[in-house]
């Protein structure tokens, strides 16, 4: 089966990236599992509230730049499931790859892939 975005889903890739935007549009097509984004570009506001209630750990997240989104595998109707989400994670490291970005430990940056998955600490 093809997935496709949803209209939430669009709109909040708005700001994103352009690169970004290309990773999340290739993987829901060629995706074994529908997901959502449900979150793309942050306000420092919404950051700050983030933090705040410790759903974030910085204020120097990826998102208040538009290279960070975040997806939701959806399991029957919604529900969240770590081993779709790593699914998910793969190809999205995959794509990342070809386009000469990096997965750095939930976050996306610019640099090049050098030795797969690298931490970046942001704290």
């Amino acid at each position: 089966m093809t997935y496709q975005l949803g209209k939430r889903s669009k709109d909040r890739l708005l700001g994103v990236d352009p690169r970004m935007v290309a990773v999340v549009e290739k993987a829901i097509t060629i995706s074994e599992q529908d997901f959502s984004v449900i979150c793309g570009l942050r306000t420092v506001q919404e950051q700050e509230a983030l933090v705040a209630k410790g759903a974030s750990q910085t204020m120097k997240s990826k998102h208040l730049e538009g290279l960070a989104v975040d997806l939701m595998a959806y399991i029957d109707g919604g529900r969240w499931e770590l081993t779709c989400t790593m699914r998910l994670l793969m190809l999205s490291v995959r794509l990342l790859s070809n386009l000469g970005l990096m997965f750095a430990g939930g976050l996306l940056g610019t640099r090049p892939l050098t030795n797969g998955m690298e931490r970046q600490k942001t704290l």
